[in-house]
């Protein structure tokens, strides 16, 4: 979510308020869809898709497939409103077990709802509007919709019916007075009749406007540049961590769309007093979080997940993750399977960097600079460095492997190539998805064959009943798997 990740343990305990809904202002006129929507309506389809894969027959399965990549075919064409609307009309499909309840869960994304403030002061009336960005619109949903509001500040939701006009807005108050604590809450919409839950966003109650808190936090920051304390580095994470933290979060970098304000604050404030100390806030940190890394001058966006369960003494692999074209560092932290990967770090016990791509892309400096850092930072073990990526991210993964052979323990590329694999290479995976349109599988078989000419150890795979996307969710856990099997970087193989 994601920027940084909030934490996932929300309760959702008994119903402790029933507040009437009120109508509000009247909504705009339709909306442009913005890329933080197209990031939700996949999220939420990657979810249902994870559950229902196993289940689907043959036939069901090459449907989905060839759905979703006509959806990506109109998201490359920057046709935003015609991809939501049949990505959305796909969830329903593979959501709903009959009629009755694809009416229902139809009428839950049917809307663009857009939760304003994103903040509140702690002490403020606490009423948020809820405004449908498609604008007013002919007829109601004569369906009973509601929405479910979660807190981690306390054991506590509330479940507030939404209008049922044309006008598509609506107030919400959060319980009887302005004594809200400090923290998240999350909006979540349900229809009557079906258990399918749409997340629809987050507002923050925080002690002090975050602005505010920013200016405070960069003057902080400025002293201790002028100091010189803690790692350079440190310093420069920092600075893009501050940045997520603003009244106004853009709705297309999704560091800042799916972070949490709240967390955040906390966070900062750690990190600010542990480079004051001269301590790196990340070396040891556990968990899945959006920082920055630098390398030479530029500063690479990336997610990092470092399971719980490793110790000081572990000496974990890195796995390198590059995301496909029109993703970003959270792609694999939160799609592709449902961030299906951190599960299988913490089953294996190795570490993962997803960076920007397109930033990784650039300069073998890059990959050079995220082994450095995990090395610090996570005790990884540098003759255990995978790489792995999806479309665009497997030619840069190739592109690297090509440039750094001996510096990367194994590569696997799944829906795309990069580099031309040789002796000097390390044991590569290519997968193909046998409904691909973009990297069909013959051209995916012929680069591995080509390889295994060139005296390479290739494994070639091929997943018959998957398209260029999808392909990700179905064999990321072989893939994984085979990594995790293989020694390390092998003795005749120096590093560059």
């Amino acid at each position: 979510m994601i920027g940084t990740v909030a934490a996932q343990a929300f309760l959702l305990a008994s119903l402790l308020l029933q507040a009437p809904a009120r109508e509000g202002k009247r909504a705009p006129a339709a909306a442009p869809v913005t890329r933080e929507e197209m990031a939700r309506a996949y999220l939420g389809f990657d979810r249902v898709a994870t559950e229902r894969l196993p289940s689907w027959t043959t036939e069901r399965r090459e449907e989905v497939n060839h759905a979703f990549d006509a959806v990506t075919m109109l998201f490359f064409g920057a046709d935003m409103a015609r991809a939501m609307e049949k990505l959305n009309a796909l969830t329903v499909s593979i959501a709903a077990a009959n009629p009755e309840e694809e009416r229902r869960i139809g009428a839950v994304l049917a809307g663009r709802w857009e939760i304003t403030p994103r903040w509140m002061l702690k002490g403020s009336e606490p009423i948020v509007e809820l405004v449908d960005r498609r604008g007013r619109r002919e007829g109601a949903n004569e369906l009973r919709q509601r929405v479910v509001v979660r807190s981690d500040a306390m054991a506590a939701s509330w479940s507030v019916d939404v209008p049922v006009t044309a006008v598509g807005t609506c107030s919400i108050r959060l319980g009887d007075g302005p004594d809200l604590p400090s923290g998240s809450y999350r909006f979540i919409l349900r229809c009557e009749g079906t258990s399918f839950e749409r997340p629809i966003g987050r507002i923050a109650v925080l002690g002090e406007h975050p602005d505010a808190i920013a200016k405070r936090f960069g003057a902080e920051l400025d002293a201790l540049e002028k100091s010189g304390a803690g790692r350079e580095r440190d310093r420069a994470t920092l600075a893009s961590r501050l940045k997520l933290l603003t009244s106004t979060p853009s709705n297309s970098r999704s560091s800042q769309f799916l972070a949490d304000p709240a967390q955040l604050v906390r966070e900062l404030a750690e990190e600010l007093a542990a480079v004051g100390r001269g301590d790196s806030p990340w070396q040891g940190r556990r968990g899945d979080f959006w920082r920055t890394i630098r390398a030479v001058a530029a500063d690479v966006p990336c997610r990092v997940y470092v399971p719980e369960s490793l110790t000081k003494e572990s000496r974990p692999a890195l796995l390198i993750a590059l995301h496909g074209a029109g993703g970003d560092e959270s792609m694999f932290m939160d799609g592709y399977g449902g961030g299906q990967l951190k599960g299988l770090a913490a089953k294996y016990g190795f570490v993962v960097v997803a960076p920007a791509t397109t930033s990784f892309a650039l300069t073998p400096v890059v990959f050079e600079s995220i082994v450095e850092e995990m090395t610090f930072c996570a005790g990884i073990d540098p003759d255990r460095v995978f790489l792995l990526g999806h479309s665009m991210g497997a030619g840069a993964a190739g592109s690297i492997t090509e440039l750094r052979p001996g510096r990367v323990a194994a590569v696997a590329m799944l829906a795309g190539m990069g580099g031309t694999p040789d002796t000097s290479w390390p044991p590569t995976m290519i997968v193909a998805g046998g409904l691909d349109p973009l990297f069909p599988i013959a051209r995916m078989q012929a680069s591995a064959e080509q390889g295994k000419a060139a005296g390479a150890t290739v494994r070639f795979v091929a997943s018959p009943h998957d398209g260029h996307t999808l392909v990700v969710t179905a064999m990321l856990p072989s893939v994984v798997e085979w990594m995790m099997s293989l020694p390390g970087r092998a003795e005749g193989r120096a590093a560059d």
